[in-house]
């Protein structure tokens, strides 16, 4: 995992560990992570989405070279 996501994933495990859906039911970390807002907090749900928008992003990008090889070969996507 990438080191600009990993503290969100941090961030998440620590919110997630926080809920009733881990604390009270026993579910699954990657279970409630999954979860709407009435099995977890607002906050929770808002880490996810950045934390899920972190990973995309780092998904998109093209193979590394160097920059002039960069623009000549590949077209940057928008996630």
């Amino acid at each position: 995992m990438a080191k600009s996501c990993k503290g969100l994933a941090m961030e998440l495990v620590k919110c997630l560990s926080e809920t009733d859906c881990v604390k009270v039911q026993k579910r699954p970390y990657k279970e409630c992570a999954g979860e709407k807002v009435p099995s977890i907090t607002s906050e929770c749900v808002g880490l996810r989405e950045t934390y899920f928008n972190c990973k995309r992003g780092q998904a998109c990008l093209p193979p590394p070279t160097t920059c002039s090889e960069s623009l000549q070969k590949y077209q940057y996507q928008l996630c």
